[in-house]
C-alpha cells in the first residue's frame, strides 16, 4: 500500500476553501443575516486545518 505524505489533506483543504470563497454557496451564503465576523471564522478553521496537517507531517518525518 503506498505511502501517504498529507499532500492529499492540503489539496483537500485547498479544494474545499476555493469552494467556500468563490462559488455560487457565497452568494447563498450571503443572503443569511450572518455576523461580520462569520467569514474570518470560517477562514480561522482553515487555517487551522492547514495548521494541524503540517504539524502532522513533520511529526511523521514527511
Amino acid at each position: 500500500m503506498p505511502e501517504r505524505n498529507g499532500h492529499d489533506h492540503t489539496l483537500l483543504i485547498l479544494c474545499v476553501a476555493v469552494f467556500i470563497f468563490s462559488s455560487p454557496f457565497t452568494t447563498w451564503w450571503s443572503s443569511f443575516s450572518l455576523p461580520w465576523y462569520a467569514m474570518f471564522i470560517v477562514w480561522a478553521i482553515i487555517i487551522f486545518l492547514v495548521a494541524m496537517n503540517q504539524r502532522n507531517r513533520r511529526r511523521n518525518g514527511d
